[in-house]
């Protein structure tokens, strides 16, 4: 019986290299061509021909067609470079440069090392580890330093023979069996799935927004972009009441300009309306309640499925919530649609203020549907549901870009409840801290202060060329 060619279940068994794969397969068809020389005109005289006419519709596609970039990988990039590790990307192709170039992440890697490299050095192919052992001379790293990612059996055999300290397989078409058989420490199915904890600074030791400006605005062109900005604390100083966080008419003015630059969005902890009423531009997009409510500029709102049922159960707590403001007078409750928060601004006291937490625990407690959480000045009851901030930011770029890899989120907020929002746009974006009064943060950039926001916004306008 003839042999049957699976380009899914065996595609190393012919597929390893451009003429090595051409007789791998003629050889499973029983079809014997003379080698040829690797200069032969693309045809199908020799098994160099058809390599070469293979490899001429490939760039035909590549040029006409494109490249499908995997998210999860880029992601993980983005990631990578921003917690500075040098990064390498190594190929047994020819085709390894065009194929980066076209789809426009060559700047994201230290050292590309493809096909022709390895010709020039006269280093042989996977499952040989000398053209992962030639990377890593020459950035510099230790073999036992450095991690291998392949989704090839040659390339894991390849990685364990040259003693690196982590294997990763990628299985990506469900050769997971056999990448563990060839010597994979770790098999995944999308690159996303390794869990890289952000670290966390103290916001004293961040760079300045503003003297970053260039790179940022480097970033936003090269991208499908949008900037998310909180509006306590953020577009208007922390105040001791709620109602009198008023922006100035000169940050609204930077803002609505940069709005009609680029797609902004303003992500608060206050009612939909609320912080739609205080901002005044309608252009733009609005998460209300930590992301509860989204708006859209053609005034589309929705919700989250399931969190109408919380609105109920939220007038009873708060009937029991009121007699905080006997026992801590200064106290103020303010009720959202979906969530309590309770403002402790004019509380002085330190005392005072841990032994508000402690009865609101010991209040929060019969109510397991919901939790307590915590704010800049401000405690709040919201619904035990996997919801927040950084999901805000998903959904509203998903709504602007669909699901573009090669989109960009630029974060601005102030508060604990916008690092959900800097861990959301990590590897993909760029986090600015407003303030310094958290104790730790996982954003890129610090701003000192509400000034210094509307600084940056106008002085990001003038970067755009219309």
């Amino acid at each position: 019986m003839k042999p049957t060619f699976n380009a899914i279940s065996t595609p190393e068994s012919f597929i390893v290299s451009r003429y090595c794969g051409v007789n791998s397969f003629l050889r499973s068809r029983n079809i014997s061509l003379p080698y040829g020389k690797p200069d032969d005109l693309p045809g199908f005289d020799t098994i160099c021909a058809l390599g070469n006419l293979k490899n001429r519709i490939y760039l035909d596609l590549l040029n006409n067609v494109g490249a499908e970039v995997y998210e999860d990988a880029l992601k993980m990039l983005r990631l990578w470079r921003l917690e500075k590790l040098k990064i390498a990307v190594v190929s047994a192709s020819k085709n390894c440069r065009q194929v980066l170039s076209s789809v426009g992440i060559t700047h994201l890697f230290d050292l590309i090392f493809d096909g022709n490299d390895a010709e020039k050095s006269n280093l042989p192919g996977k499952p040989a580890p000398d053209i992962f052992q030639k990377a890593c001379s020459v950035l510099n790293i230790s073999n036992t330093r450095a991690v291998v990612v392949e989704d090839s059996s040659s390339g894991v055999r390849a990685a364990k023979n040259g003693n690196f300290s982590l294997v990763i397989g990628v299985s990506r078409n469900g050769s997971g069996s056999a990448l563990h058989e060839n010597g994979a420490d770790l098999v995944l199915s999308k690159l996303t799935d390794l869990e890289v904890q952000p670290v966390s600074k103290k916001p004293t030791l961040l760079s300045s927004g503003l003297s970053q400006i260039e790179l940022i605005f480097s970033h936003i062109s090269h991208h499908r972009s949008i900037i998310f900005l909180d509006y306590d604390g953020t577009l208007t100083p922390i105040v001791s009441r709620p109602e009198l966080a008023i922006m100035e008419e000169s940050m609204r003015s930077a803002l609505n300009e940069l709005s009609s630059k680029i797609p902004v969005a303003i992500i608060s902890g206050r009612e939909l309306d609320d912080v739609r009423n205080l901002v005044k531009i309608p252009h733009i997009y609005y998460a209300g309640n930590h992301g509860f409510e989204l708006s859209y500029p053609d005034g589309t709102v929705t919700i989250p499925e399931d969190v109408e049922k919380y609105p109920p159960l939220l007038d009873q707590i708060q009937t029991t919530f009121q007699s905080l403001q006997t026992s801590y007078p200064g106290v103020i409750i303010e009720r959202k649609k979906f969530s309590l928060a309770v403002h402790y601004r004019l509380l002085k006291d330190e005392g005072q203020i841990n032994s508000l937490k402690k009865s609101l625990s010991g209040m929060v407690s019969q109510f397991t549907q919901f939790k307590l959480t915590s704010g800049k000045k401000v405690f709040e009851l919201r619904p035990s549901v996997d919801w927040h901030k950084g999901k805000a930011v998903q959904v509203i770029t998903n709504q602007v870009y669909g699901n573009i890899p090669c989109s960009y989120a630029l974060y601005i907020g102030d508060d604990l409840t916008d690092e959900d929002a800097f861990r959301a746009v990590k590897g993909w974006g760029t986090g600015i801290l407003v303030g310094s009064e958290v104790q730790s943060t996982i954003a890129d950039y610090l701003l000192k202060d509400t000034d210094e926001v509307r600084m940056f916004i106008e002085q990001l306008n003038p970067f755009f060329p219309y």
